[in-house]
């Protein structure tokens, strides 16, 4: 279930989105983004992991230029190892609850 991404954006160039969010409505809450940029960084220090998350579109994000001295490769390993983590996958899968869980109800 849990992902990454490369993307690029013209403000900021080629990022490594780490995606947690299912729907545009809960990506631009302030308390959802704050929440998963401090979990992303406390995976990062929990695995001993020299890398800063910053604000995401999906949830958190890498950046290049935040992490100067990390090779894309090393993005991505961060990446991969910061959603394989059970707190990111808890996130995202509460976000997969909370959006799709009650669409059956009225």
């Amino acid at each position: 279930m849990a992902h990454w991404t490369w993307s690029t954006y013209d403000d900021i160039g080629k990022v490594i989105e780490l995606n947690a969010v299912y729907d545009d409505t809960l990506k631009k809450n302030e308390i959802f983004t704050d929440y998963a940029v401090l979990l992303a960084n406390r995976i990062c220090e929990d695995l001993s992991l020299d890398c800063i998350a910053t604000y995401g579109k999906w949830g958190a994000r890498l950046e290049p230029t935040k992490n100067p001295d990390a090779t894309n490769a090393v993005l991505e390993y961060f990446a991969q190892k910061i959603i394989s983590h059970r707190g990111w996958q808890s996130l995202e899968e509460s976000t997969y609850v909370f959006t799709y869980g009650n669409q059956n109800e009225e």
